[in-house]
């Protein structure tokens, strides 16, 4: 408990020029500040105060002597009770290291750095949260909303979103869960997703997984996976990466499929992603496509 420690040194004058220079970079050093001032100004108040006893008992009896005593026991107990008061103050403030960044604005980005440099670029109506005290040893954030993360080399970095987690090392990359729709995108590097239904993924540069609902499209490169997707909506993928038009003859389209096609070959992405799925296709011009059950 290396910060409790050098709060109590600092608390008590015990620190060393080196350990005083680093607790003064601490976040909440002037507000410790304040209330450290307002502990010596007690110190002096006490002081005052048996001063101004002892010219008044001095005047009295001996009789009266163990009244002194007991008086200036008393206040003692009392100038540590309030010690020990604001002590329980800051233990319970500033034990609890959480950041908590939010970009509440309708659009626009909000940037920023974490403690090992890495930063963040947090997209609009969203949120993150992350310790400062254990990032060197665990790299958490917690993410609601949408944000690109610039990630140094170094120990694990994890996003946690209420959709999946996503897990790197070192890269740049970004994180959407909005509206029940989890979406990553990997710039550099690589990163590791696992979904809520502990399924995991793995994206290199230029590659992106979307999930919505009960749908899985991972964009690889020159290839398109679809997990839960009907035929029509593969289909429908298809004429987005081709710039095509399908047509069907057949109206059984809504049956649930796990299927892949590559983004570089029409006639390939025709067999593999309708083709095996009983459905034969002839190619009328450039543009349109005539899909039949075989």
């Amino acid at each position: 408990m290396k910060h409790d420690a050098l709060l109590h040194k600092w608390f008590n004058d015990e620190l060393t020029d080196v350990e005083l220079e680093e607790f003064k970079k601490r976040q909440e050093f002037k507000q410790l500040q304040k209330i450290k001032e307002s502990t010596d100004r007690i110190e002096e108040i006490e002081f005052e105060n048996e001063l101004v006893l002892n010219r008044i008992l001095s005047d009295k009896e001996k009789k009266n002597a163990t009244p002194k005593v007991r008086r200036r026991f008393l206040s003692s107990i009392a100038a540590a009770a309030m010690l020990l008061v604001l002590a329980g103050v800051l233990v319970n403030r500033f034990s609890n290291t959480s950041i908590a960044v939010s970009n509440s604005d309708t659009s626009g980005e909000l940037t920023g750095d974490f403690p090992d440099e890495s930063n963040y670029i947090l997209y609009a109506q969203s949120k993150i949260q992350y310790d400062t005290d254990s990032w060197l040893t665990r790299r958490d954030v917690k993410l609601e909303g949408k944000a690109k993360f610039s990630v140094k080399p170094g120990k694990a970095f994890q996003v946690n979103t209420s959709m999946g987690q996503v897990l790197v090392l070192g890269t740049t990359f970004e994180v959407s869960a909005y509206n029940q729709v989890f979406e990553v995108s990997c710039d550099e590097g690589k990163v590791s997703v696992k979904t809520q239904e502990q399924k995991s993924y793995t994206l290199i540069a230029g590659e992106q997984l979307i999930q919505s609902e009960n749908k899985m499209k991972v964009s690889k490169i020159n290839q398109e996976k679809l997990e839960g997707f009907t035929l029509r909506e593969v289909a429908e993928e298809i004429e987005k990466v081709y710039d095509v038009k399908i047509e069907f003859s057949t109206n059984e389209l809504e049956e649930r499929v796990n299927t892949s096609f590559v983004t570089d070959d029409l006639d390939k992405a025709l067999k593999t992603g309708l083709g095996s799925f009983g459905l034969k296709h002839q190619v009328l011009n450039e543009k349109l496509i005539k899909v039949t059950d075989k």
